[in-house]
């Protein structure tokens, strides 16, 4: 016998994230997110909802918002209030909901840039992440980012470098700093650096030398996201040529070859 999901309407939700109860209350905000866009009606309620004396209610209330994403641009003024909540849950929760507003949350930008140098470490890397995805209409973040490189916390480092990534071609500033991380004693770093030199294409021309000798990485992830970097950057790329017809016959991964493969492809474009 099936066991039947039970379906609560919106409207109850709403209701409920009025209750005097606050264990309720906080229960709803994180229902309503689970609903996600579909909930978009909710979002007054939400809003009321940040200005709650019960932290946990205003973490689940960004967190909600964040689900609804784009339909939620109405909220970013009282996001931007949150980034300054005095529980760090609560400004990591409405990092993430403006990332989650995407590109509408643009306004927004000023304020995470003064996020990523929270005391808490989590607040910055969801910051990083937040900011990553405004993407473009971040650009104005792309000196910020490339200082949080150099963060004593590796994920803050790993998000930075990703949301440069995603700003995409405004982010050229931060090419020499990128070429320095795929240096990193940390694979993921790495793995981070040439992920975000790709998604600069052309831009990156000039860390092909790097990219080339990050193909060479001991760990495969590494070296597959190195190669598709080289791989956007196109027939400004063609002097890995011959290091990536070696890797398309003779990596030890299948992965790795068949990205090696595709980068050739691309390049002799």
């Amino acid at each position: 016998m099936s066991r039947r999901r039970m379906i609560i309407p919106i409207s109850e939700l709403i209701t409920a994230l009025g209750d005097t109860d606050a264990e309720v209350r906080w229960n709803a905000a994180w229902a309503v997110g689970q609903v996600g866009r579909g909930a978009t009606e909710a979002v007054p309620a939400l809003v009321k909802a940040l200005g709650d004396p019960v932290s946990q209610v205003r973490w689940n209330a960004a967190y909600a918002l964040g689900r609804i994403g784009p339909a939620a641009k109405e909220t970013v003024p009282a996001l931007i209030k949150a980034l300054g909540d005095t529980d760090a849950d609560v400004r990591w929760g409405a990092a993430l909901a403006l990332g989650g507003i995407g590109p509408g949350a643009k306004d927004a930008v000023p304020a995470l840039v003064k996020a990523l140098g929270d005391t808490d470490a989590e607040v910055r890397r969801n910051t990083a992440m937040a900011i990553g995805g405004i993407r473009l209409e971040a650009k104005e973040a792309v000196p910020a980012l490339i200082k949080a490189l150099g963060d004593p916390d590796a994920p803050v480092r790993w998000h930075a470098a990703v949301a440069l990534g995603d700003i995409g071609p405004g982010a050229k500033d931060a090419v020499p700093a990128l070429v320095r991380a795929l240096g990193d004693p940390d694979a993921q770093m790495r793995r981070s650096a040439a992920y975000a030199l790709g998604h600069l294409g052309p831009a990156a021309k000039e860390d092909v030398p790097g990219l080339i000798k990050t193909i060479g990485d001991t760990d495969a992830s590494v070296r597959e996201c190195a190669i598709r970097s080289l791989g956007e950057i196109g027939s400004e790329a063609k002097q890995a040529i011959p290091e990536l017809e070696r890797l398309a016959e003779k990596d030890p991964d299948e992965s790795v070859r068949q990205s090696a493969h595709d980068a050739l492809e691309k390049i002799r474009k």
